[in-house]
């Protein structure tokens, strides 16, 4: 079935390069998605949606991710996620989620969205901000991460039976698998341009110091597709094992952080000046990876948040919580 997913994604998301560039959503590109069911993949089948795991709802979006396309595509399947648990009816158009407070937290593709879920202890809210209730500004990659300056009245309100503890740790589990996909897409980049590019009569790739920096990059997207494949598959096991859940989250979000900062540098020295042209395609895709990794909490936040949830278990009882967690990782991590 991911397999399956992952095929239709790569065909959706095919198009022009050019899309990558893009600051607001191509709405024929978002039909297209929503055509494929990639919106409602999570959400339950008796809500509207199709009920898939996290590691098939997140397919599409590893992909997406890859290829840099401006969309809001894992914030609205964790949208419809959420909707289908407060026994709501799924969106078709693109959502943003927020936690707590709305007023001045930035949304992604804000200006562009037909709703935001605020969710606080409990309840969650459908809010339908107009074109004036919105500060419009971008991040570095030139997206849309507008504000509410006016947080309008709630359409919709409903008991969730999903902590906004759970809810954070699924907006982190979001940019931790971009980064994730970004930095695998990085790599093959990379060696492709390595492979093709030549100098002095040879390959780039057959430089001794070359081949230490891709394996170096090699090493960082393999431990980062692990990390992501391993909050995924934890993603699924939330409700009954939820400390397994968060600390996943704290880890993948660490190592994937970790290893975009150290994949976009190291891609950027192998292509030389050609990789800081907006026009080449490892540019847009590396501006994201650096505001994914500071999105949903930064990767000292995380830091911090595993290690004081490991200081507070009895002395002598982390060895055995280490080698009882069972995370899981798919064989394309290797």
């Amino acid at each position: 079935m991911e397999e399956m997913i992952r095929d239709t994604a790569e065909k959706v998301f095919a198009g022009p390069d050019e899309a990558a560039n893009a600051a607001r959503i191509d709405p024929a590109l978002w039909q297209q998605a929503n055509d494929a069911g990639f919106a409602i993949a999570l959400a339950a089948e008796d809500q509207g949606g199709l009920g898939l795991s996290g590691v098939e709802a997140f397919a599409p979006v590893r992909v997406a991710a890859a290829r840099g396309v401006a969309l809001p595509l894992g914030e609205t399947v964790l949208a419809n996620w959420l909707l289908s648990a407060a026994g709501l009816d799924v969106e078709e158009e693109a959502c943003g989620v927020l936690c707590g407070d709305p007023a001045g937290q930035p949304v992604p593709f804000g200006r562009d969205l037909a709703a935001v879920v605020v969710v606080g202890e409990g309840r969650l809210s459908v809010l339908r901000p107009t074109a004036e209730d919105w500060v419009r500004a971008e991040n570095m990659a030139g997206e849309a991460r507008d504000s509410l300056a006016t947080v309008p009245a709630a359409e919709t309100e409903a008991t969730l039976p999903v902590t906004q503890e759970m809810v954070e740790g699924a907006l982190a589990m979001l940019r931790a698998v971009q980064c994730a996909a970004a930095t695998r897409a990085a790599l093959e980049m990379s060696l492709e341009y390595c492979n093709t590019r030549e100098q002095f009569g040879r390959s780039l790739s057959q430089f001794q110091a070359i081949q230490t920096q891709l394996a170096v990059m090699a090493a960082e997207s393999c431990s980062a597709t692990m990390a992501a494949d391993m909050v995924l598959a934890a993603f699924d096991e939330r409700d009954t094992v939820p400390e397994r859940f968060l600390t996943a989250v704290a880890v993948a979000r660490v190592r994937t952080s970790e290893a975009a900062t150290r994949a976009a540098a190291t891609a950027h020295q192998v292509h030389g000046a050609i990789g800081f042209s907006g026009e080449y395609a490892l540019h847009p895709l590396t501006r994201r990876m650096w505001c994914w990794r500071d999105e949903a909490g930064t990767e000292e936040v995380w830091a911090e948040r595993l290690g004081q949830s490991l200081l507070s278990k009895p002395v002598g009882d982390f060895w055995p919580w280490l080698t009882d967690q069972d995370f899981k990782t798919s064989a394309e991590a290797v």
